[in-house]
């Protein structure tokens, strides 16, 4: 079993804290802890897809393939390179 992360520990944490507490409580506790662990993982999902669709070319594509993309917008065929070069 691998070792818990840092949101791991803290929910463990605040589960421990709140084990004396009555049960309503308790279990009113957790929910909103699993609520919100489960908004947060939502979210990075999210936001590491907005970041794949925001990277930019430069990052997703070669030099020799934004120059040859380049090229064909202005109607212009790039020259066949030497492989070795590239």
């Amino acid at each position: 079993m691998e070792s818990p992360n840092a949101l791991q520990r803290f929910v463990l944490e605040r589960y421990r804290e709140n084990q004396s507490q009555p049960c309503e409580k308790t279990r009113a506790l957790l929910n909103q802890t699993a609520i919100n662990y489960y908004e947060l993982k939502r979210d990075l999902v999210e936001r590491a897809r907005l970041y794949k669709l925001d990277t930019g070319a430069e990052v997703q594509l070669g030099g020799a393939e934004m120059s040859r993309r380049a090229a064909a917008r202005a109607g212009l065929q790039l020259p066949k390179l030497n492989p070795d070069l590239e």
